[in-house]
């Protein structure tokens, strides 16, 4: 999961996407995860399982510059990382959403705050208290 801590994101922001992640993770007995935070650079990757016990409202977020989608596939491409499902959490102000290399890559934006249409990969309006 990558989470937007660009500029234009809040702490309040923040602490609502760590939140529906922590929701999600609730939803299952088994889980891995890796979260990292993305600004023009990606931060803070860390993994949570189910196995580890770590408490995702834990995690420090870090960033605060522009924002680049396209830091999110480079950071994958050089930590070597696939994953089955990219989650990003942002408020969609995105000056370059980047192209994922693998096309075969399942994207899900959750967007807070605007509604920007990301030109790839599927996505759903955050609305707090819905």
């Amino acid at each position: 999961m990558a989470i937007d801590t660009s500029g234009s994101i809040s702490q309040e922001d923040a602490t609502c996407f760590l939140s529906e992640v922590k929701g999600i993770l609730a939803e299952y007995q088994a889980y891995s995860i890796d979260i990292f935070c993305f600004d023009t650079k990606c931060y803070n990757l860390e993994n949570f399982s189910s196995d580890n016990g770590d408490d995702v409202s834990n995690y420090k977020v870090m960033g605060g510059g522009g924002t680049d989608g396209g830091a999110i596939f480079r950071f994958l491409k050089d930590e070597n990382m696939t994953p089955l499902k990219l989650v990003i959490f942002t408020d969609g102000y995105v000056g370059d959403f980047g192209n994922p290399d693998d096309h075969s890559l399942e994207v899900v934006w959750i967007i807070k705050g605007s509604d920007v249409k990301p030109p790839y990969g599927m996505f759903a309006y955050y609305e707090e208290g819905k």
